[in-house]
Order: C-alpha cells, then sequence, then structure tokens
C-alpha cells in the first residue's frame, strides 16, 4: 500500500489552509503544522492558527504545544512531525504537511544529518578564520572543495557554510551526499506529493494587509500585550 504524505506550501495569505481544509474534506486525513511559530501557545491571532472551528471538523498536530520559552529546532520537528505521521497512517489517514517555514520542511523531506566524528579543534579553527577574515573568505573556501554545497548557500549564512566545511573534514564526503543518502532511504518508505501555491505579488500583498487589518481587529495588540504580562522576553525566538 503506497504511504503518501501531502505538502502544501506557499508564501502568508497565499490559502494554504483553506485548500487543506478542502482537501481534506475529500480523504480522510490529519494536518501536520510546519510553520514555526503557530507551534507556540498564547500566539493564536498573529501567527493566524486554524479557528477553533477548524480544529474541530479535521484533526491538527503540531499547534500550541509549546510554551513561549521553550526551544525548538528542526531537527525537534523531524522527530515529532515523523512520529506524527506515523499515527495518522496507522488509522488509515492521510498527513498533509502544511508550511510554513522550508527548513522544517526540508527537515522532514531530506532529514538532518548529523555526523557522530565532530572535530572541535578544526571548527574553533574555521570560527577564528570566519573572524579574521570574514563569510566571504570561508565561503570561497567551501567553493573549491564543495562547489556543489557552496551553490545552495550564501556566504552570509556562514554557519551552514562552516557546517558543510566540517562534514567534509571530519567524513571525507561532502554534506550533499549524506542528505542525499537520507533522502533517497525516505522516498522508500513514504512517497511525497508535493504543491506550491503562487500568486500574483500585487494580490498577495493585498491579501496579507488585508489579513494584518483583521488582525487587528481580532485583538492582535492585546494579545501581545497579555504574552508580555506573563513574563516572557519580547526578544524570544517564538
Amino acid at each position: 500500500m503506497e504511504r503518501s504524505i501531502i505538502f502544501i506550501v506557499g508564501p502568508t495569505c497565499s490559502g494554504k489552509t483553506k485548500l487543506t481544509l478542502k482537501i481534506s474534506e475529500l480523504i480522510p486525513a490529519e494536518i501536520i503544522s510546519a510553520d514555526s511559530r503557530q507551534f507556540y501557545k498564547y500566539l493564536d491571532i498573529g501567527t493566524a492558527k486554524p479557528s477553533k472551528e477548524h480544529l474541530q471538523k479535521v484533526p491538527h498536530h503540531l499547534i500550541g504545544f509549546l510554551n513561549p520559552s521553550e526551544h525548538y529546532d528542526a531537527s525537534l520537528f523531524e522527530k515529532d512531525a515523523g512520529q506524527c505521521i506515523e499515527e495518522i497512517f496507522n488509522k488509515y489517514k492521510t498527513p498533509i504537511v502544511v508550511g510554513g517555514s522550508g527548513l522544517y520542511i526540508k527537515a522532514l523531506i531530506d532529514g538532518i544529518f548529523e555526523t557522530a566524528d565532530k572535530d572541535e579543534e578544526y571548527r574553533k579553527e574555521l570560527l577564528e578564520k570566519r573572524k579574521l577574515l570574514g563569510n566571504e573568505f570561508l565561503y570561497e573556501e567551501l567553493k573549491k572543495v564543495d562547489p556543489v554545497s557552496a551553490a545552495k548557500m550564501l556566504p552570509q549564512n556562514w554557519k551552514r557554510v562552516i557546517r558543510a566545511l566540517e562534514v567534509l573534514h571530519t567524513s571525507g564526503e561532502p554534506i550533499w551526499r549524506h542528505h542525499q543518502k537520507q533522502s533517497t532511504g525516505k522516498e522508500k518508505k513514504y512517497q511525497f506529493r508535493q504543491f506550491g501555491l503562487k500568486w500574483d505579488r500585487k494580490i498577495l500583498y493585498e491579501n496579507i494587509n488585508n489579513r494584518v487589518d483583521e488582525m487587528i481587529e481580532r485583538g492582535f495588540v492585546e494579545e501581545v500585550k497579555n504574552i508580555l504580562k506573563m513574563g516572557y522576553d519580547k526578544n524570544l525566538n517564538s
């Protein structure tokens, strides 16, 4: 039996939620959020979480399960979403992943590669080079030894550049090859059906402006004030 995962991706206000609910009316499905802000409690209006009516119609996962101060990253998401996917398949339903954050979608499809061996001295050396010579120097170094990975990055994404150099140094293989191996394994386990929503930019901006007005009317400012009153720092990632 084919185990297909549907991915609905697109920018803010592109109609992802509406399309997802429409699909769930046609097939037995449950929804997994890949929106990195919808993971958090209390951030309801500002993150455009699905309404209570929508949540009652179709089971949703990974929405409002973290406190604003809790750390969460793509690696944790891959693990949690993977568990949700298996639970949904066990109910003979189709998982629909809605995003959101491209990083989290990529983590779920390609996996997060972690090398068993780490060279702290080499990492310190790279960080020192960055401090003295800048991001561009490290990026040029990566281009020399792993042009495939470098082509997928920008010099300012220095953490990714250092990571790619470190993986090549410790494992002897470029990081893209490790990702390729992981991705192939997942593709054998699941079938990925990806759908991207694209709008004319002018219309999309109008939709965004309308949503902001609607959020203000619904009490977005008060929502933020209440969260700050709870003692959460305004500089939190959430």
